[in-house]
């Protein structure tokens, strides 16, 4: 293909100063968006939600993938049956980490935007997890 005016050949891809101009202009945003996801994985090791029982006899921390980092027992714990205590640590425990996801997935949203892969990802990943019981657990705020 040539240019009309000049008769010599043109160059597809436009001048090199605006090649290299294109490219940096891709590099720089390839480095945004590196940082933007850095940030967010430094966020997101960060999160974490506790749940309550409803009376306070057990409360969890825990964080968005589902690791355990405290369960804590009030006095009253002590009063429970044994199967009414496995019940609400187990509750509580659900609780805690579906939470902990709902923060991540909140965050993900935030930095990187609703309509992303990675948050369709971490949305698809928390609506496969069984909803958690909410009889015997509420939020800690």
């Amino acid at each position: 293909m040539s240019d009309p005016a000049s008769g010599n050949p043109s160059d597809p891809y436009g001048s090199p100063d605006r090649v290299r101009a294109s490219v940096q202009a891709q590099v720089a945003a390839a480095e945004a968006r590196t940082a933007t996801v850095d940030a967010l994985a430094e966020r997101v090791a960060a999160t974490t939600a506790s749940a309550r029982s409803l009376r306070g006899e057990v409360e969890v921390t825990a964080e968005p993938t589902g690791a355990v980092r405290e369960v804590r027992f009030s006095e009253d714990a002590l009063g429970l049956r044994a199967a009414d205590l496995g019940r609400l640590v187990t509750e509580t425990i659900a609780r805690a980490q579906r939470d902990a996801a709902e923060k991540a997935l909140a965050a993900a949203a935030e930095a990187l935007g609703a309509g992303s892969a990675v948050v369709g990802q971490i949305r698809d990943e928390i609506s496969r997890r069984p909803e958690p019981p909410t009889a015997g657990a509420r939020q800690v705020l």
